[in-house]
């Protein structure tokens, strides 16, 4: 029985040992637990006090329950605290636009989350205006669904809205100016490389690119291949003196071209030169440089060039005459009795019949010169100085005059009218030696005029003392078919 009652005791001694065994394992297991968590916290506070982003927790009202110092910061102030104390509301509040508030929290008890919701806001402090960027989660009962709080996080992104809205308002800029903005490297080893060019850019030329920008090498092809060569000169003259591009070209346009004038300056960096430049579309403008400059040197009715052109080209002919050592010529044509015609059946008549004596005498001519009307009947063609065997440059001018004589007799049919015509001819040879092109065309007038006082539809040259200033030989061969032409 004793023996019994011992063993019980030592049982129950076991048992006692092994509770308090456990209970003292248990106690430092829960101290040890106790003492993570409490680390875990601490850590998480600390990560949440020191996020470079605002975060809060706030009721479903909006009321703020806990903000982080960045959050605080971001709405001005110091600490949390500080917030909590100024605003218990401050994500509401903040609004530039009160209406974006109420957006924000339809959207987040729709869809249980927002991201990146921008918006204009206040810094609740300052009253400074700010851009954020707010996402946010919705946090329900498990059970019940209901709405318990929900948190979220806020960026500063006013920088980066600031930047977006420079680019765009750079966008609409550069896309609705009347030309194209660019830029493009020239490396030291003779590289190209576009930087930038703008929609305008694109828009003008019709160069079309997916990926990237398009080589210059691309651009140079759209260049009229007559006006590549100037164009390239153009560009070395500016870049060997350190000085601003400028230049006038053309480019293809379809069936058609288009002139462009391009502005550039040049900033050296470390690898080349990078050119910042603007070219416009000066289409226009040339159309009216040439329809003023056609006003000013074409004449209206027969559209020939007028006597202010031919006082310009034969000056530059005597100018080159005198540099060449060769010789041109001037032939004056005056229309035989185109009194008459015009008396007859009126200036109607006359003015079609003009026409039709330019397009003949355009004709004869050719390409070895032009043909102006410098008067009512009067018209002068300008042969300029190519030839330098003179003897045989008055004689290619005499039949050629010869043959501006015989297309002026041959009948003009002017609708019903018939009309025989001709014309006195007057040549005027030139070298150079000449004072004034005024005297080269008084002398081709006086050749003319001789031939009309003989009773016109003749071909007559200047007189002896011009020809001998051609040399005698010139001069002898003159004057035997001036006789013959008299005769």
């Amino acid at each position: 029985m004793l023996e019994t009652v011992a063993e019980i005791q030592g049982w129950l001694d076991g048992a006692m040992l092994a509770v308090v065994a456990c209970s003292v394992a248990g106690a430092v297991y829960f101290q040890r637990r106790h003492a993570a968590v409490a680390d875990e916290l601490s850590r998480s506070r600390f990560l949440f006090e020191n996020l470079a982003e605002g975060v809060y927790r706030a009721l479903p009202d909006g009321r703020h329950i806990r903000t982080n110092t960045a959050m605080a910061r971001l709405q001005g102030y110091a600490s949390s605290q500080a917030v909590m104390h100024a605003s218990p509301r401050p994500s509401v509040e903040c609004y530039v636009d009160p209406t974006r508030g109420a957006q924000f929290r339809e959207l987040l008890f729709r869809d249980g989350t927002v991201t990146d919701f921008v918006s204009q806001a206040y810094r609740h402090r300052t009253g400074e205006r700010i851009w954020i960027s707010e996402s946010a989660r919705l946090i329900r009962h498990r059970r019940t669904g209901a709405p318990l709080c929900y948190e979220g996080t806020v960026r500063d992104v006013t920088e980066t809205m600031q930047r977006l809205n420079l680019e765009e308002r750079f966008t609409k800029l550069t896309s609705h100016l009347p030309g194209g903005l660019f830029q493009f490297k020239r490396g030291h080893d003779g590289s190209f490389d576009v930087a930038y060019i703008s929609d305008g850019f694109v828009s003008m030329t019709g160069l079309s690119f997916e990926r990237g920008y398009p080589s210059p090498h691309r651009f140079f092809e759209i260049v009229l291949e007559k006006d590549r060569p100037p164009f390239l000169e153009s560009f070395h003259r500016a870049r060997k003196g350190g000085r601003p591009w400028e230049h006038e070209f053309r480019i293809k346009h379809g069936e058609a071209f288009r002139w462009l004038r391009v502005l550039a300056t040049p900033e050296p960096v470390a690898d080349g030169i990078m050119w910042h430049g603007y070219v416009t579309d000066i289409s226009l403008r040339k159309a009216q440089e040439m329809e003023i400059r056609r006003l000013a040197y074409r004449d209206p009715l027969t559209d020939l060039a007028n006597r202010r052109a031919l006082i310009y080209d034969t000056r530059k002919a005597l100018q080159a005459c005198r540099r060449d050592g060769n010789c041109g010529a001037l032939i004056y044509v005056d229309l035989d009795n185109f009194k008459g015609l015009n008396d007859r059946h009126g200036h109607e008549a006359g003015d079609r019949y003009l026409k039709q004596v330019a397009e003949r005498l355009t004709a004869v001519v050719g390409v070895a010169g032009y043909v102006a009307r410098i008067g009512g009947d009067e018209f002068v063609a300008l042969l300029p100085a190519e030839a330098e065997d003179r003897t045989r440059a008055l004689t290619d001018t005499l039949s050629l005059a010869e043959r501006m004589a015989a297309e002026m007799a041959r009948p003009f049919q002017i609708g019903a009218i018939a009309h025989q015509a001709s014309a006195s001819v007057g040549v005027a040879m030139f070298d150079g030696t000449e004072t004034s092109v005024d005297v080269l065309l008084k002398e081709a007038d006086q050749a003319m005029y001789d031939i009309k006082a003989a009773g016109g539809n003749g071909v007559g040259v200047t007189d002896a003392r011009r020809l001998q200033a051609l040399g005698t030989q010139m001069r002898d061969h003159a004057g035997e078919r001036d006789s013959r032409l008299r005769a």
